[in-house]
């Protein structure tokens, strides 16, 4: 089996237990990178694996309540 190279929005509600409003937030907040490919939007794994745990300090951290 393949491993995901990339998260997409749905992908990224599931991880976190947040809803798709709060999760197109987020992408948009710059937290971490983000592609457009055939008008869907992607996060590439490694970049939000770093930042949800924390890897790159000088990252402002977001909160997001649900």
């Amino acid at each position: 089996m393949i491993e995901k190279q990339v998260y997409t929005v749905n992908d990224i509600t599931v991880l976190l237990g947040i809803g798709k409003t709060k999760a197109y937030e987020l992408v948009k907040s710059n937290c971490f990178r983000t592609l457009k490919v055939g008008g869907q939007i992607v996060v590439p794994k490694r970049s939000f694996d770093l930042w949800l745990n924390g890897a790159d300090e000088e990252t402002p951290s977001v909160e997001y309540a649900n």
